[in-house]
């Protein structure tokens, strides 16, 4: 859902018509808010990452190339250090 910071703006204002007029601190605590509304919609709106949890990082390792070991040839072993 998509919020028209527009229609907040002339609601606020329209609380205190003749007061928004001279406050300037009034003013300011508006921006805030619309500010805050604006960055809280498009955090809303971005698409999140995927969680760094234990199923993806055990998919990651079962995809990944396996390390090859050969007893014939320790030397040439990468995955038990032999």
């Amino acid at each position: 859902m998509k919020i028209d910071t527009s229609i907040i703006r002339d609601f606020l204002v329209g609380v205190d018509p003749e007061g928004a007029k001279g406050d300037k601190d009034f003013l300011l605590s508006i921006d805030l808010i619309i500010l805050t509304l604006e960055r809280t919609q498009k955090e809303i709106d971005t698409p999140k990452e995927p969680e760094n949890d234990f199923d993806s990082w055990a998919n990651e390792l079962e995809t990944k190339e396996q390390p090859t070991c050969s007893i014939s040839s320790q030397e040439d072993c990468v995955a038990c250090g032999s």
